[in-house]
């Protein structure tokens, strides 16, 4: 099969090097948003809660990928978000 071949089971095109990562990367992006979206929102709700205004700025280390980051920006419509992850 080359590299603009699908197969049955992997509906979409086949991938090497890079773009391998690439679509690897988007899979576990998609799933990690998927399963902890209802957890991020419970969470996100409860730290509104907290404070009777909202932060001005938000500070995220260890972001990972970012789904978290993602659901604090969604919260904290008026905050600045910063996200930082050391992994490589």
């Amino acid at each position: 099969m080359n590299s603009s071949e699908t197969s049955p089971a992997h509906p979409h095109q086949n991938h090497s090097g890079a773009d391998a990562d690439a679509v690897a990367m988007a899979e576990l992006l998609e799933l990690d948003a998927e399963v902890l979206r209802t957890y991020l929102s419970e969470l996100t709700d409860w730290l509104g809660e907290l404070s009777d205004r909202e932060p001005g700025h938000i500070v995220d280390l260890g972001s990972g990928t970012g789904t978290g980051t993602l659901a604090l920006a969604r919260r904290f419509t008026q905050a600045g978000i910063t996200a930082l992850d050391l992994s490589s």
